[in-house]
């Protein structure tokens, strides 16, 4: 009979830790869970951050060619008007 007992002693005890063990696994899976969500989100960021870096890349591009533009019509422009005589 004291075997049985110290069998059932045992076996609650073993119970105990397992549900211990569960209850730590489950934490881990919410921890995982979480993290592969802030992964997923920063990822995302990260590829707008890209995607408006690239547009400001190219904006800028526009900008210079736009500026080199202006200055070759504004040398044009007083080409044209030093051929003009203020009386």
């Amino acid at each position: 009979m004291e075997q049985t007992a110290g069998t059932g002693t045992t076996l609650n005890t073993i119970t105990t830790a397992v549900s211990g063990i569960v209850e730590v696994n489950q934490a881990i899976t919410h921890s995982t869970q979480k993290q592969r969500d802030a992964s997923a989100e920063i990822s995302e960021r990260i590829a707008a951050i890209n995607e408006l870096s690239e547009k400001s890349s190219a904006a800028a591009e526009h900008t210079s060619s736009a500026s080199k533009q202006l200055t070759s019509l504004s040398d044009i422009l007083q080409h044209l008007v030093a051929h003009f005589k203020v009386s």
